[in-house]
């Protein structure tokens, strides 16, 4: 890959993957090793529809920025995108803080709800496992002004991103009960 070989995007694509490398590693801890810290806070316990909410968020603005650039607004495009990874920043605080207090949630639907739910929660997961440092290699791309890579990679990136986004909105629904 060319953008490899400048010492300067070779660091910051090491630093991706370090980050990337060190934010799954706490999310494994947190979700199966950590034991939640009690009691749990009132305030902590709406964390999850907030976050359904970033989730949402961030899926309607990467919508909206993806629309910007097709019609050639380049400015509103940088500016949904921006935001849109704010929200899922914000979302993946508002997770972490969440499980830290709560841990985790147990689905209790049966049958063919379960199967779905099964199934999204799989691909959500392993989409957002792949898409961090994806998303991140993407947003250096357009920062740094390589905007025919950013472009070729955003190809994958931004549909793994719309799917991640409303998947996570979908678990929230088929947790709601079990909150």
């Amino acid at each position: 890959m060319a953008a490899l070989k400048d010492p300067a995007s070779a660091r910051v694509f090491a630093g991706i993957g370090l980050v990337s490398a060190l934010a799954l590693g706490g999310l494994i801890w947190l979700l199966y090793l950590a034991v939640p810290a009690r009691p749990v806070p009132a305030w902590a316990l709406a964390l999850p529809g907030w976050n359904a909410g970033f989730n949402g968020a961030s899926a309607l603005i990467a919508w909206i920025g993806w629309m910007a650039v097709r019609r050639g607004n380049k400015a509103l495009h940088r500016a949904c995108m921006l935001t849109a990874l704010g929200a899922s920043a914000a979302f993946l605080t508002g997770y972490v803080v969440y499980h830290h207090y709560h841990g985790d949630t147990v689905f209790g639907g049966q049958g063919g709800w379960r199967s779905l739910y099964f199934f999204l929660l799989i691909t959500h997961v392993t989409l957002s496992a792949v898409l961090l440092p994806l998303l991140l290699s993407a947003v250096w791309l357009a920062l740094s002004g390589q905007f025919e890579k950013h472009r070729r990679l955003s190809q994958w990136v931004w549909p793994m991103w719309i799917y991640v986004s409303v998947t996570g909105v979908l678990v929230y629904l088929f947790l709601k009960p079990y909150y």
